[in-house]
């Protein structure tokens, strides 16, 4: 966005006033699509001095540029926080299906903790990607399909998924809309953990080990709901592993125990009954 946030409600009023008078304000506006964390946040404070905050409906972002770039701590609104885009085109690193080799841009393990930091740090409440499937490799979409002619192979895939795709799978897959975050600490600087109640009363946790060793894991669930808790699913991505379901099991008390390998995400998964 090249206007700063005064500009922006000059457009944001008369828009709100508009779709009002036409029957139509269920419909939301969205601003400001900063490059950036910080400079989303300079928009929203001059978006909220010019009075325009009280007619926009959503704060939205990329995290490209800007210092941060990413959160590092929450935007200063009552508004929800969308990061709108995001990908690592800025390198032009492309596609890669690698999880975790040396901490690229591109790599799997970088984004889970891209999302993590969002969600947490930045109290956002939804995460899009750039590009979601593409035919351009230096794209980096999530899903590539590739361009076919007619020599190309029959045994070539169709379509490839890059490691991000199944750091964001972690997320999308268990924590449904609706979901509240929870609070969740780590007592191991390596190791990240959120964790979320979804409306039917699931609950969803995220474990990063950024550490190379495996780490023992004892997760407490949440004291209200033990009495209720049926089983509990998991699911792991490092370098041989995408979202791969690792299995079920009864949870024993009130804390669950596990092993987390090294450079890798599991999500565990509590149904209640």
């Amino acid at each position: 966005m090249l206007s700063n946030g005064s500009q922006a409600a000059e457009v944001v009023v008369p828009l709100h006033a508009s779709l009002a008078a036409a029957n139509l304000s269920h419909i939301g506006i969205t601003c400001c699509e900063g490059q950036g964390w910080s400079m989303q946040r300079d928009l929203t404070a001059e978006l909220q001095a010019a009075g325009g905050e009280k007619y926009t409906g959503l704060v939205t972002t990329h995290a490209y540029k800007g210092d941060p770039d990413a959160p590092d701590r929450p935007l200063n609104t009552s508004l929800k926080v969308w990061i709108t885009e995001n990908s690592p085109i800025m390198k032009r690193l492309g596609m890669s299906g690698l999880w975790y080799q040396k901490d690229e841009e591109n790599e799997g393990l970088h984004w889970a903790n891209l999302l993590h930091n969002a969600f947490t740090t930045g109290n956002v409440s939804a995460y899009i990607y750039w590009i979601a499937a593409g035919g351009s490799s230096g794209e980096a979409p999530l899903i590539w399909i590739p361009r076919r002619t007619a020599s190309t192979p029959a045994t070539t895939p169709y379509y490839r998924f890059a490691a991000n795709y199944f750091a964001f799978a972690h997320f999308s897959r268990v924590i449904r809309p609706g979901a509240v975050r929870l609070g969740l600490r780590s007592s191991l600087d390596t190791l990240q953990a959120t964790a979320y109640l979804n409306a039917n009363g699931s609950v969803a946790v995220q474990v990063i080990n950024n550490a190379n060793g495996t780490a023992a894991l004892s997760l407490d669930v949440p004291r209200d709901a033990a009495a209720r808790a049926v089983e509990v699913s998991s699911w792991l991505t490092d370098n041989g592993h995408n979202m791969t379901f690792v299995g079920k099991e009864s949870p024993q008390g009130t804390t669950h125990k596990a092993t987390i390998p090294g450079r890798s995400l599991v999500t565990f998964f509590f149904k209640y009954g």
